[in-house]
């Protein structure tokens, strides 16, 4: 099973969704190498990152941190927060609600 999600900020609790948070102009470079994290596998990305950000903060590629990835560099720009709920039974997660976020503000 494949899921996609448009670029975005993924918060999977609810203590930041109504916050303002700060990106910049919401583009983030990364490079092409992913590493793991504590709960998955990430391309680490250089921007502006909110401020509660981890220090693993980076685009999600997959929860199967068993396996490597390799891409290219790019930049990709992110202007929406997604609030998930992670199911860690079934190697999934949902939606919960999404926001669109402001660059430059």
């Amino acid at each position: 099973m494949v899921y996609a999600l448009p670029p975005c900020i993924i918060l999977s609790t609810d203590n930041h969704f109504d916050e303002k948070t700060d990106i910049g102009d919401g583009c983030y470079h990364v490079e092409g190498k992913t590493i793991c994290s504590d709960s998955a596998v990430i391309l680490r990305a250089e921007g502006t990152l909110p401020s509660y950000s981890d220090e693993n903060a980076g685009l999600f590629i997959t929860a199967d941190r068993t396996r490597n990835y390799d891409f290219s560099s790019d930049t990709v720009k992110a202007d929406t927060l997604a609030l998930i709920m992670v199911n860690d039974e079934e190697n999934s997660f949902r939606i919960l609600r999404t926001r669109p976020l402001k660059t430059d503000r």
